[in-house]
């Protein structure tokens, strides 16, 4: 099998520190997120919309109707933090796909809601999301994709534990 970026890179981090026996797991982990990171701003441009703008409004349909959620548990949803969570949403409320409204049971706490045009959005770009998601994973078998979730899920579990996450 050749040698991946990680695998060279280590090698060469060897010569610098001879026996630090580097995993090669995180590094990889890091690279395929990176490169995730940017097929999802190709995938998100003819959209208009960004990452993030992206990530609210899945976190708002996965909610379901009526596709509303407070602002703290959309954060918790996009991994994102407070102050970047009010810079998106007010990207997406200029551009017409959100609302901010009184929450009726307390009118000090704001609730997020998808307009109709960010319904449409929200439903648009999550299909083409997952669409290039699945083309990334195409080199796998389903045993493989399998065996894959399950170590992955269980350092995320770890590390839940732990409160690390």
């Amino acid at each position: 099998m050749p040698k991946d970026y990680t695998q060279r890179r280590n090698e060469r981090w060897e010569t610098v520190f001879p026996g630090i026996g580097l995993e090669s797991i995180l590094g990889r982990i890091l690279r395929i997120a990176r490169y995730h990171n940017h097929k999802s701003t190709e995938t998100m441009k003819p959209f208009g919309i960004k990452n993030g703008e992206a990530d609210v409004l899945s976190a708002l349909l996965h909610a379901g109707p009526p596709y509303t959620l407070n602002p703290k548990d959309i954060t918790k949803q996009a991994y994102r933090t407070p102050g970047a969570i009010t810079n998106v949403m007010d990207h997406l409320e200029e551009k017409g796909l959100i609302r901010r409204n009184a929450d009726r049971e307390n009118r000090r706490n704001v609730l997020v809601e998808l307009t109709p045009e960010g319904l449409e959005m929200a439903r648009e770009s999550f299909l083409a999301q997952t669409d290039m998601e699945k083309r990334l994973l195409t080199m796998l078998s389903p045993e493989e994709k399998e065996q894959l979730r399950t170590l992955l899920k269980r350092i995320l579990l770890d590390l839940e534990e732990r409160g690390e996450v």
